[in-house]
């Protein structure tokens, strides 16, 4: 007698939670934590930082992965907090008619789309030219 469980061969349905991946969700999380740097950056300009050092410093022991590329994430968006920096003293010295402002937010989106889509994909990404003062 088959049950409302059970599938047409009499056995029980398999469950996608029983086959969740821990590497998948540390891609996920991984890529989520260049996305909120990517997107905070872009919109918030220094307060970009906040997103991913929160995820790593919350998530930092679930999965070396999420360590990894949150401090790398992290990493990044603190390197351009310099250059958020560098763009207020031009904007005060009278070059703000170009906004250089807008130098670290675009590249805040450019790389933190590219780091997303590897560490979504599971590939270890690395800012290029990014002190790292995390460790």
């Amino acid at each position: 007698m088959r049950g409302p469980d059970n599938d047409s061969a009499g056995t029980r349905p398999r469950s996608s939670a029983a086959h969740a991946d821990p590497d998948s969700d540390a891609h996920s999380m991984g890529m989520l934590a260049h996305l909120l740097g990517s997107v905070l950056g872009c919109v918030l300009g220094p307060l970009g930082l906040f997103g991913p050092l929160m995820l790593w410093l919350s998530m930092r022991k679930d999965h070396p992965f999420i360590d990894d590329q949150g401090k790398e994430a992290s990493n990044f968006q603190l390197h351009l907090l310099i250059w958020h920096a560098g763009a207020f003293v031009l904007q005060l010295l009278g070059f703000g008619l170009f906004s250089p402002d807008v130098v670290p937010r675009a590249l805040s989106l450019v790389f933190g789309l590219i780091a997303a889509s590897r560490a979504r994909r599971g590939i270890a990404y690395r800012y290029p030219v990014t002190i790292r003062v995390i460790q």
